[in-house]
C-alpha cells in the first residue's frame, strides 16, 4: 500500500509554512521584541517554580485566571475571550468552526500566510485581495468590499497593521467593511496593533460577525511562551470552545501571561522604546542607497532591494538574519526587517550599506 494514496488532496498540494530557523548573531526576521522580560516580571515568574507548581496536574482547560486578567484589561466579559497556543491555534480553531470544503475565504495579499494555509487545509477556496506594489501596497476599501460582495465568502481576513507591508487601516474603514459584509465572518488580526494603539474592539458592541485576534508574541515580548487569543461575541466564543482542544494552553504559559498583564505600564515603556527605535531606523534606512523603504505602523519594515538573495546572504554572513521570501514568492525582490534595539539597528545599517556597495 502506498500511504500517499490515503493523504487528502488538499494536503498533497500544501506548501508548509517556513519558520526560517537559521543560526545568527542578530535575529531580525520574525518581528519579535528585542527586549527581554523586565526583571520585576522575571522575579514573579520565578516563584512559579519555587511555590507549589501543580505541574503534575493538567492545566486549567478554560484558562480562567488568564481570561479574567484579559477581561480586566479590556473591560469586557471574560467569556468573550478564547486563548490558544499562539494566534496560529486560534486561526485553526476559527477555521474548524466556520470553514469547510468548497467555502470561500478572502485574504489580503501579501499578508500572513497562515490565513490561507489553514483554509486550504480544510478544503476551502482562497481568494486573494492583491495590494499592488505599484500603489505602494495601499489598501482600497472600496475594491475590497466589492470583491467580498461579489464572492460572498464565509470568512474575510484583515491584518491590521498588515504583515509584511506595515500598512494600517483606520477603525472607521474596518467598520465600513464589517457593516457591508454582514453575511461573512470578518477577522481582524491585531497582532501588531499595540504599536499603533487603535484597536477595533469597540466595534464588537455593534457587529456580531466580527472576530479580533491578539497575541502576546510581539509587543509583550513573549513569543517563546506561545499565547494568542480571540475576542468575539459570546455566541462565537462558545462555538470556538466547542472546537478548541482540551488543555490547549499549558500551566506555565497561563501564569506567565497573567503575571505580565499586571505590568502593562512596563510593557508600554517597551512599546514606546520600540516605536522610538523604529522611527530612528526609518530615517537611517531612507539614507541607504538602492533600496525602497515602506512606511510602517508595526515593528518591522518591508524594503525593496536589488539582488535580494545576495543582500540576504551578505547580511547573514555578518550574523544578521532578516526575512527573505525567496524567488517563488510575489515578494522575491523584498526583505522584511524587524526593529531591533539601538545597537542591533546600527549594526544592520552598517551591514546593509556594505552589502549594497
Amino acid at each position: 500500500m502506498d500511504v500517499i494514496n490515503l493523504v487528502r488532496d488538499e494536503i498533497k498540494k500544501l506548501i508548509p509554512y517556513d519558520a526560517n530557523q537559521v543560526e545568527c548573531r542578530i535575529k531580525l526576521d520574525a518581528n519579535e521584541s528585542p527586549y527581554d522580560m523586565p526583571d520585576v516580571i522575571k522575579t514573579e515568574v520565578s516563584k512559579i517554580f519555587t511555590d507549589n507548581t501543580g505541574i503534575n496536574l493538567y492545566p486549567d482547560t478554560d484558562s480562567t485566571e488568564l481570561r479574567e486578567a484579559l477581561s480586566r484589561k479590556w473591560g469586557i466579559d471574560k467569556d468573550m475571550f478564547v486563548v490558544g497556543n499562539g494566534s496560529d491555534q486560534i486561526i485553526q480553531i476559527l477555521t474548524n468552526t466556520f470553514i469547510g470544503k468548497g467555502d470561500k475565504v478572502i485574504c489580503p495579499s501579501p499578508s500572513f500566510s497562515m490565513y490561507g494555509l489553514s483554509a486550504r487545509i480544510n478544503g476551502a477556496e482562497t481568494i486573494d485581495y492583491k495590494m499592488k506594489e505599484e500603489n505602494d501596497f495601499k489598501f482600497d476599501e472600496n475594491e475590497f468590499i466589492e470583491l467580498c460582495i461579489k464572492n460572498n465568502p464565509k470568512v474575510i481576513y484583515i491584518c491590521n497593521p498588515n504583515n509584511p507591508t506595515g500598512g494600517f487601516i483606520q477603525v472607521a474603514t474596518v467598520r465600513k467593511i464589517v457593516g457591508a459584509c454582514q453575511n461573512s465572518i470578518v477577522v481582524v488580526d491585531e497582532a501588531y496593533n499595540e504599536f499603533v494603539n487603535a484597536s477595533c474592539v469597540d466595534l464588537l458592541k455593534d457587529y456580531k460577525n466580527l472576530v479580533i485576534l491578539r497575541t502576546f508574541s510581539k509587543a509583550f515580548g513573549l513569543a517563546g511562551v506561545r499565547c494568542g487569543y480571540s475576542i468575539a461575541s459570546l455566541e462565537i466564543s462558545d462555538f470556538f470552545n466547542r472546537v478548541r482542544p482540551p488543555y490547549n494552553l499549558n500551566s506555565l504559559t497561563q501564569r506567565i501571561c497573567t503575571i505580565t498583564l499586571k505590568y502593562q505600564d512596563l510593557i508600554d515603556e517597551y512599546i514606546g522604546r520600540i516605536n522610538t527605535d523604529r522611527n530612528s531606523l526609518y530615517e537611517s534606512l531612507l539614507k541607504v542607497n538602492s533600496i525602497k523603504v515602506y512606511k510602517t505602523y508595526a515593528n518591522f519594515f518591508l524594503i525593496k532591494v536589488n539582488n535580494t538573495a545576495e543582500v540576504f546572504q551578505s547580511l547573514l554572513k555578518d550574523g544578521i538574519l532578516v526575512r527573505n521570501y525567496g524567488n517563488a514568492s510575489d515578494l522575491k525582490d523584498f526583505l522584511r526587517i524587524s526593529v531591533g534595539n539601538k545597537e542591533q539597528n546600527e549594526a544592520l545599517i552598517r551591514s546593509l550599506n556594505k552589502a549594497l556597495l
